[in-house]
């Protein structure tokens, strides 16, 4: 009987992703692996070719931050399920272009003009196809989801793989490495034209009925973003501070540190596709609870524990939620909104994350400088446990009971 349930998950899972979601999925790992690649090698291009200092780099990066969360809230946020398709074909052109220009940038404009440009893509990219994944025929929103955040972990994985041969190969020249991958959000476009029909073709398997969007209101959406802003503070932590508090708080080489992040992608991917191949694992809520104690954990004993075992375990702690957490809460978003209504909400939740992403390293900083780099994660502590206050007070029976259609 347990084979015979395998065989019919792997042969639903086979037809899933033989039709429009799978284009979806790679038009989303092609563009998500472009953008990283600007996003990570902006600096480079700034210092090593335009001579450009850390301040104007930071300042950089905070307006590609800042006009990513601007274009989710203030126009991926206002479109309707018919505008999904132009969207994306407009972000994946963006997103060409903009790596056009950090290859062409001679001064301060032009670069900055590059940020805004990725920034722009991203904003209007990531809500709108994370929808698009949620509206396939043949596959529930909750393994869309995930497959959707699967792909983004694999990008994130593969891509600077391909850039590393890129620069080996172009002996470390930084532009010709980013001009590399011009062509995938270019393939993206072409997928997503002639391989997705018109949104109206596409079923609607919300439980929540159409109209206007009202986020307070709503405790699935409020949840959803609770949840994720819950995990962002830690995670902004360990991407922008992990391998100095690896040395610094444990003593460890930056070998280990890397060892650390390595661990920590690894789990987080894996349980995205745990999540692929069985959404209904655990209830939506008691993933998020699971998620926000393992984050608790995490972050104490990055705080307070001492040697490199210890740094590792925590790291792989923290690598579980991090793969979980997203796609969780983008499933709650998937279920309790319309089909008009999703890309606002979705919008409203990586608008909110794009914010505190942009404005938390700063904060962080300062009190590292300030405090040293224990303090800094035991203070990140603070939000966590007040965030996780409507997490562990959520229930299934108190979605469905008082949740507002969106």
């Amino acid at each position: 009987m347990e084979q015979s349930n395998l065989t019919l998950r792997w042969k639903s899972l086979v037809r899933a992703f033989s039709g429009p979601l799978l284009i979806v999925l790679f038009a989303t790992g092609l563009y998500r692996a472009s953008q990283n690649a600007a996003q990570t090698t902006l600096s480079l291009i700034a210092h090593d070719v335009l001579h450009i200092g850390p301040s104007l780099i930071g300042i950089a990066v905070t307006i590609a931050g800042l006009t990513s969360a601007g274009a989710s809230l203030l126009i991926a946020g206002r479109l309707r399920s018919h505008q999904l398709k132009g969207a994306i074909l407009a972000s994946l052109l963006l997103g060409a272009l903009s790596i056009g220009l950090y290859y062409i940038a001679s001064n301060v404009i032009i670069f900055i003009a590059a940020s805004v440009t990725i920034g722009i893509s991203g904003g209007l990219a990531m809500p709108t196809l994370a929808t698009l994944a949620t509206t396939s025929k043949n596959i529930s929103p909750a393994r869309g989801v995930a497959a959707y955040t699967a792909a983004l972990s694999a990008s994130l994985a593969v891509g600077p793989l391909y850039e590393t041969f890129i620069l080996k190969s172009s002996h470390e020249n930084v532009r010709i490495a980013l001009m590399a991958f011009m062509p995938f959000p270019i393939i993206g476009f072409i997928l997503i034209l002639f391989g997705i029909k018109a949104a109206q073709n596409v079923r609607s398997t919300s439980k929540a009925k159409g109209g206007s969007l009202q986020i307070r209101q709503s405790i699935p959406i409020r949840l959803a973003i609770s949840a994720q802003l819950l995990y962002q503070a830690p995670f902004v932590a360990v991407v922008a501070f992990g391998a100095l508090i690896a040395r610094y708080s444990f003593g460890a080489s930056s070998s280990t540190a890397q060892l650390g992040f390595t661990i920590f992608f690894v789990l987080s991917f894996a349980s995205r596709v745990i999540l692929l191949w069985k959404p209904d694992i655990l209830p939506p809520t008691r993933l998020l609870k699971v998620s926000a104690l393992l984050t608790l954990i995490g972050v104490t004993m990055l705080a307070l524990m001492h040697g490199e075992a210890l740094l590792i375990v925590s790291m792989a702690l923290l690598g579980i939620p991090h793969g979980v957490t997203y796609p969780v809460s983008l499933a709650l978003l998937a279920k309790w909104t319309s089909q008009d209504t999703r890309t606002q909400a979705n919008a409203a939740l990586s608008s909110v994350t794009s914010f505190v992403g942009v404005l938390l390293p700063f904060i962080l900083g300062l009190l590292a400088a300030s405090f040293g780099y224990r303090v800094m994660v035991g203070l990140v502590l603070i939000p966590v446990l007040v965030l996780a206050v409507p997490v562990f007070q959520s229930s299934e029976e108190r979605l469905a009971t008082q949740a507002t259609p969106a």
